[in-house]
């Protein structure tokens, strides 16, 4: 039961939110805080890290008041954010957070974060570690239910994009025993998009996923890219009609590192649309010409009017654990099943471990929704 002291405290933090939200300038100083911070455990290293920070931000305030916060106060800050957007830290609170989704009538989809695989050992763990979700989870969900998103990445450590057939094929033979698992409670799992330069070595993932143990292996496209429409033409040729491949349709995750990327080689663009108007147009395009080419189409937005063009066209809706629930549930009422795509950290772990993934969806999430997010909450 919320006390008020815990309401007037929450209050307070969505304040804080939405004033670093609305400063760009702070916002992306805090997101290279963030990034760097988790990977300190020394104090006076945090501190140290905060105020080189703050003092290379062109901030609307003083900066003696905030340069000298305590590096404990840095770290809670940087949990009482995570704890938004991550819905569940080791299995009993992960199960907590899926019963109250499902007693809302949502589904879910879960999702470990990892952000680096540095070696084999680390790659094992990742695997390992969906298996071991899979038999803890599998059995409180009833058949079919149980939905996962994997990174293809983190399964093999050594992936190379100048040799994607062999990159692809370890990680497909790593990815098996996740599928085998899956195969018992008839669960499925979307292969969670990446970056642009990865994107060969993914779709001969899913080729040979998809081939090996059909649309219990799902895959998602990013409307920002602009060979998307390139890659929906690919997969018809290995589509099958009898049992269709599922799409997961996004907008993409990783707008600001392709921008870096393309100007850091010197490329005169970047393989990403440069104007939001261009990627939701493609986003509209995609969804509708996916259908056509007999596609099983799943629309994971926020934006009000993508939702309302693909009311009764997308099989399902997800959208992200702390931005989409009361939009879901609007949804809901309308008979269109809704999915919640939740970020967990399994086993239970520091929930620093997943300011990368926090950290680049608030970076890439539209700010105006995630403040009106907080403003409600």
């Amino acid at each position: 039961m919320l006390t008020a002291a815990s309401l007037k405290q929450a209050r307070k933090g969505n304040a804080m939110l939405e004033t670093i939200i609305e400063d760009k300038n702070l916002l992306q100083k805090l997101i290279g805080f963030g990034t760097s911070a988790a990977y300190l455990s020394d104090k006076k290293e945090i501190e140290k890290l905060w105020r080189e920070k703050i003092d290379s931000a062109n901030l609307q305030f003083p900066k003696r008041l905030i340069r000298h916060i305590p590096a404990a106060a840095l770290i809670f800050g940087l949990n009482f954010f995570a704890r938004k957007f991550i819905s569940g830290n080791g299995l009993k609170k992960t199960l907590k957070t899926i019963e109250r989704c499902r007693r809302k009538g949502f589904s879910v989809n879960l999702d470990i974060l990892g952000e680096t695989v540095l070696s084999e050992k680390d790659a094992e763990r990742y695997r390992d570690a969906y298996v071991s979700l899979i038999k803890d989870i599998g059995p409180r969900l009833l058949h079919g239910e149980l939905s996962i998103s994997l990174k293809c990445s983190a399964l093999y450590s050594q992936a190379n994009p100048c040799a994607p057939e062999f990159s692809a094929k370890k990680i497909a033979e790593r990815a098996a025993l996740i599928f085998e698992a899956l195969a018992y409670f008839g669960g499925h799992a979307y292969l969670d998009a990446e970056e642009y330069h990865f994107k060969e070595i993914y779709f001969e993932v899913f080729k040979r996923l998809y081939c090996e143990y059909g649309s219990s292996v799902r895959t998602v496209i990013q409307s920002y890219l602009k060979t998307a429409d390139d890659t929906l033409y690919r997969l018809t040729r290995i589509n099958k009609t009898a049992d269709p491949i599922w799409i997961r349709l996004v907008r993409g995750a990783y707008w600001d590192f392709e921008c870096f990327l393309a100007e850091k080689h010197g490329w005169s663009e970047p393989p990403v649309f440069k104007e939001k108007a261009d990627t939701d147009y493609n986003y509209r395009y995609l969804f509708r010409k996916g259908l056509e080419l007999g596609f099983v189409m799943v629309a994971a937005t926020h934006n009000a009017e993508s939702l309302e063009s693909f009311a009764g066209l997308s099989r399902e809706t997800q959208m992200l654990y702390g931005l989409g629930e009361k939009l879901g549930a609007t949804i809901i009422r309308r008979k269109i099943p809704v999915r919640i795509y939740m970020p967990i950290l399994y086993p239970a772990g520091n929930l620093t471990d997943g300011i990368a993934y926090l950290l680049r969806r608030v970076s890439e999430t539209q700010s105006s929704f995630i403040l009106k997010t907080l403003k409600e909450a």
